[in-house]
């Protein structure tokens, strides 16, 4: 866990300003229960990053939604997951 944490990404390169896009649209934030990132609509499933129709400015802005949505989302399935540990049809499919 330590490496994770601690990796770094050396930067060789970058495209500039013309070249940062941001995609736009996806799951609705309507659809989404923001205290947790979980689907107000499919039981147990959780959204982050880009598949959220959600962005902002170049810059970073985006990074940080991913980085902070997918956080929320995984701390948010685990401490279910975690409750439900003696549900063995948690998380699994059905067939």
């Amino acid at each position: 866990m330590d490496q994770l944490q601690h990796w770094v990404f050396p930067i060789a390169s970058y495209g500039g300003f013309e070249r940062a896009v941001v995609t736009a649209g996806g799951v609705s934030l309507k659809e989404i229960q923001k205290r947790d990132m979980r689907s107000k609509i499919v039981k147990n499933l959780f959204f982050a990053g880009e598949v959220i129709d959600l962005d902002g400015d170049t810059g970073g802005y985006n990074l940080q939604i991913a980085f902070s949505t997918g956080a929320l989302a995984g701390e948010k399935a685990a401490e279910m997951l975690s409750r439900n540990s003696g549900n063995s049809n948690v998380g699994r499919s059905s067939s």
